[in-house]
C-alpha cells in the first residue's frame, strides 16, 4: 500500500488546473494500439483534449478518411469521438472536412486535414491530404518537418512544435518548407500547421477568394503499449507521468527526520527506507500511530508500480477536457486534462481515497512540482472520514529534484479541531 501511495504523491505532481481561453479547436488522428486497435477521430484543442461533444462529433461525420493505401476508413460516430476499429497492423490513417466560411477581417474557407501514425517511421509517407505534415528521423536524435500543400513544400508556413517538457513553439518553414527541431520523447506528440491557398470559389453560395488548411500530424509511440493495456489510454498516462519533474527511484534507499504533533502529544526521531519498506529508527519502539500516520500521508514518489500494469479508459468514454485511465489491478482512477493528472482516486478497505492538488511550480524545462496536496478520505456512505493538506519542497541534485520536506496536517473527523501534524525533513538518499 505504501508503495501505491507514493506513487500516487509523484503522479499527483503533475497536476495543473488549465487557466488558458479555449479559443481554436483542430481535427486530430490517432492511430492506437494495443488490446483494442483502432482510429479515433477528435475536433479539439490539442491531442490530448477529448472534448468532441455531439456537434463537434457531428462536424466530424461528413470527414472523407482513408488509409496509408488509400482505402476508405469507415467510422461510427460515439459521444466522444468518430471511431473506426482498426487492424493490430495499421500504420497510418488520413481524414479531413470542410468547415465552412469564416470571417476575420476577411472571408476564407476554412478545411481541416489530419493525419496520425503508429510510430515516427510511419511519419515520413505521404498520405495524400491537400495539407499535410511529414517528419523524417535524421541524425543526433533529431526530425525534419515538412510541411506539404498538395504534395508541395511549402515555404514560411506556420507550424507548431513540441518542445521540452509541455513546452511549443510556433516556427516557421525555411525555403524548402522544412524545420528540424529534436526528437520528442513522449509516447504521444502532434504536430499543427497552417497552410494559406489563394483560390476562388462559392461555398453554400457565398464566394470565397481565400482557403485556411489546418493540419495535424500525431505519433503514437506504440512499441511500448502492454499488449493487454488500451494504447491510448496508456500513452495518455505515461504522457503525464513525463510532464512530472519529480521521479525518485523506489528501490534508492533514504532516512529523513520526522516530528509528529497530535493534540495531546509530541514525537520525533528517524525513519529509515530500505528496499521498499519504511521503518522507524529511533526511537526504538514501534509506534503504530506514527506508522499509520506515514501511511496516510504517502511515501516517496515511485513509478515503477504501475510500468506493466493494465490499463483502459472506463468503460462508458464521455466528452471532456480530460479522460480517466482506469488501472483495476491496483483499483486506481486517474483523471488526466491537459496532460496533468487532476485527480487520482484510489479504493481503500473503508471506503476511496482522493488525492488533488491546490498549489503546484512550474519549471524552467516545462513540468511541474508540488507545492500542495490534498488528500481527502470517503468512507463507503460518502461521509468524509479525513482531509489532510501536504506541502512539499523539493531540492535538485544531478538533475534529478528530491524530495527535501514533507508537512503533513491531518484532520480525522469532525470531533478533530486541531490536525495531527507529521513533518519529514533533511532527507538523506543513497547514491545512484
Amino acid at each position: 500500500m505504501l508503495r501505491i501511495i507514493g506513487f500516487l504523491s509523484c503522479l499527483l505532481l503533475a497536476f495543473e488546473f488549465s487557466t488558458e481561453v479555449a479559443c481554436a479547436h483542430f481535427l486530430f488522428a490517432h492511430v492506437v494500439g494495443g488490446a483494442r486497435p483502432r482510429i479515433e477521430l477528435h475536433f479539439a484543442e490539442s491531442a490530448w483534449d477529448f472534448s468532441s461533444n455531439g456537434r463537434m462529433v457531428g462536424l466530424m461525420e461528413p470527414a472523407r478518411s482513408w488509409s496509408l493505401d488509400g482505402q476508405p476508413l469507415d467510422f461510427e460516430s460515439h459521444p466522444h469521438a468518430m471511431v473506426c476499429l482498426g487492424h493490430p497492423d495499421q500504420t497510418l490513417a488520413c481524414s479531413e472536412f470542410t468547415y465552412g466560411l469564416m470571417s476575420r477581417g476577411e472571408t476564407f474557407l476554412l478545411q481541416y486535414h489530419a493525419k496520425g501514425v503508429a510510430g515516427i517511421d510511419f511519419a515520413g509517407e505521404k498520405g495524400g491530404l491537400d495539407a499535410e505534415i511529414i517528419a523524417k528521423r535524421t541524425g543526433d536524435e533529431k526530425l525534419i518537418l515538412t510541411v506539404l500543400s498538395k504534395g508541395a513544400p511549402v515555404p514560411n508556413a506556420e507550424i507548431v512544435v513540441p518542445l521540452e517538457g509541455m513546452k511549443t513553439e510556433q516556427m516557421t518553414t525555411d525555403e524548402r518548407g522544412q524545420v528540424e527541431i529534436s526528437m520528442p520523447k513522449t509516447p504521444i506528440y502532434s504536430f499543427r500547421a497552417m497552410v494559406p491557398e489563394e483560390r476562388s470559389g462559392t461555398h453554400d453560395d457565398k464566394s470565397f477568394d481565400l482557403v485556411r488548411h489546418y493540419t495535424t500530424l500525431t505519433v503514437h509511440q506504440s512499441d511500448d503499449v502492454p499488449s493487454d493495456s488500451d494504447g491510448l489510454a496508456w500513452a495518455v498516462l505515461q504522457d503525464a507521468i513525463r510532464c512530472n519533474a519529480a521521479n525518485v527511484d523506489m528501490n534508492r534507499d533514504w532516512q529523513a527526520n520526522f516530528r509528529m504533533t497530535t493534540p495531546t502529544e509530541s514525537n520525533q526521531g528517524r525513519l529509515m527506507h530500505e528496499s521498499g519498506v519504511v521503518g522507524i529508527v529511533k526511537p526504538d519502539d514501534n509506534q503504530p500511530q506514527i506508522m499509520e500516520m506515514i501511511r496516510l500521508t504517502g511515501g516517496i514518489p515511485t513509478t515503477d508500480v504501475i510500468e506493466n500494469a493494465r490499463m483502459n479508459f472506463e468503460s462508458m468514454r464521455s466528452p471532456s477536457v480530460g479522460s480517466r485511465v482506469v488501472i483495476p489491478e491496483f483499483g486506481l482512477i486517474y483523471v488526466i486534462k491537459d496532460r496533468y493528472i487532476e485527480a487520482i482516486i484510489e479504493d481503500s478497505p473503508n471506503g476511496v481515497r482522493r488525492t488533488d492538488v491546490t498549489g503546484r511550480m512550474k519549471l524552467a524545462d516545462g513540468r511541474y512540482l508540488p507545492e500542495q496536496l490534498v488528500i481527502t478520505e470517503f468512507e463507503k456512505n460518502g461521509t468524509i472520514q479525513s482531509v489532510t493538506l501536504i506541502n512539499e519542497i523539493y531540492t535538485q541534485e544531478d538533475g534529478t529534484h528530491l524530495l527535501k520536506t514533507r508537512t503533513a496536517h491531518r484532520v480525522a473527523g469532525p470531533d478533530q479541531v486541531d490536525p495531527t501534524t507529521l513533518r519529514l525533513s533533511e532527507f538523506q538518499f543513497s547514491k545512484r
